[in-house]
Formats: C-alpha cells, structure tokens, sequence
C-alpha cells in the first residue's frame, strides 16, 4: 500500500474520529455520560477501515482496506493546563501484520464539564456534548484554523443525537453493543441544476457510534462531489470504520 496514502487515511480518521471521555463528575448525569467513553489506561478499540477514493480528473477509484487502534496510554495537560489524555494511534495493513505506530499526529483528549473536546494536529471540536440527550445539538468545529482551507468544511457541522439512535443496540457485524448513543455530525446533498442542464452535486455525510463502556464503535465520513466544469467524474472520498474488538 502506498504509505501516503495510508498516512491520508489516518488523518481522515483521526480530524474527526474519538473515542474516549473524560473524568467523571459528582453529577449522575455526567457519570453515567462518561460511561460511554472508558479512560482507564490501556483502554482501546480496534477498527477495520474500509476507504474509497473516487479520482475525478480521470475516473479511477481506489479501494483501501486496514486496522487502526486507538488506545489510551497517558495523561497529560492541553495547551490550557487542563488535564487530559494522549490517545495512541497504531495501524497495520491486515489482521496478521504489525502494528505501526502514527508518528505524524498527535491526539489529545481533555474533558470538560460541558463535553469531550478532541484535539489533534492543532484542529480542536467537541466530539461530545453534555448532558447527553436525545435531540440536543451543538457546532463541533468551532477552532479551525482560519488558514486552512481544505477544513472550512466544518465550521458548518452541526452534531446532533438522533432519536433514532439514542440508547439503542447496535451490531458493528462481528460486535453486538445493547446501549449505543449516535451522533449524526453532518448530512447534506446538493443537486443543482444550470441552465445548460449540466449538473453540479455535492454530498457530505458523517456520523459517529458510541457504546457504553466501550467508545466509539462506527464511524463513517463521506464527502462526494460532481462538477463536469473541473472533472470528468465524480470526486471524493468515502471511509467507514467499525469496532471488530476491544478490552
């Protein structure tokens, strides 16, 4: 596998992708909030990442397949001292392969009273707010640096629990979860017609899984674009990850 592309694959992942919480708080809510993202050391979660890149310019597609881990392996202070924990990324090409640690990004998970605020690579959201309930929403990404052009994108997420996903089981295929809490980050379609009947078409999606005692069990981000002007076909990427073990 071409390692920049791999490396491309992990930073897909991890721009918006966690999976653990933060301490718990004397509040019942909060404890049971913070049930759902285990942060004892040594914690982890297993993925199998399945990716497909769509090559507008000259219609190929590429299929990417691997594992990546994440697991909590210290504690240390955010860039506000406030006391969070270093999530440790490691991924490998098949279920026999070694692991290979990600050296090029840092993650750094801090709690606080009101979510779960995830940074890496100097791009920071709140992957989670509380209380946790059925219909709340709130913008995730409101640091992103403002010279960064390829991540304006999410300034305009808006995340939200879905009812339909809130305290329900969910099967990753080859996990079954009975208590998981879904966070729809973002869903729109563009489809907009000019007058020459040429079509331009846009499509982001993403949503995030969480089980109770477990963390992130399923992600998925799908940004997909179609502008004959610039490209011969449709252009993008599309890449889901599903829990296949943890401790």
């Amino acid at each position: 596998m071409n390692r920049k592309l791999t490396s491309a694959i992990i930073l897909l992942v991890l721009v918006s992708a966690t999976l653990f919480s933060c301490k718990k708080s004397s509040s019942p809510q909060a404890y049971s909030d913070s049930l759902y993202f285990p942060t004892s050391m040594g914690h982890y979660v297993t993925y199998a990442v399945d990716s497909m890149y769509y090559f507008g310019a000259n219609c190929n597609t590429k299929h990417v397949t691997c594992q990546v881990r994440y697991t909590v392996s210290d504690t240390c202070r955010d860039a506000k001292f406030r006391p969070s924990f270093i999530v440790d990324v490691r991924y490998r090409y098949n279920d026999t392969g070694s692991w290979i640690p990600s050296l090029t990004n840092t993650v750094i998970v801090t709690p606080t009273a009101s979510g779960l605020e995830y940074s890496q690579n100097n791009v920071q959201s709140t992957k989670l707010s509380y209380p946790i309930t059925s219909g709340a929403q709130w913008y995730a990404f409101t640091q992103v640096p403002a010279a960064d052009s390829n991540l304006q994108y999410l300034v305009y997420w808006t995340s939200t629990y879905p009812s339909a996903g809130y305290k329900t089981p969910y099967s990753s295929g080859s996990l079954y979860f009975d208590n998981t809490v879904s966070v729809l980050l973002d869903d729109e379609t563009i489809k907009n017609t000019v007058p020459d009947s040429i079509t331009f078409t846009y499509r982001s999606y993403a949503k995030e899984i969480y089980a109770l005692n477990v963390g992130m069990v399923y992600r998925e981000v799908t940004r997909l674009s179609y502008n004959p002007y610039s490209t011969e076909c449709i252009n993008g990427v599309s890449v889901t990850m599903k829990a296949i073990d943890h401790n």
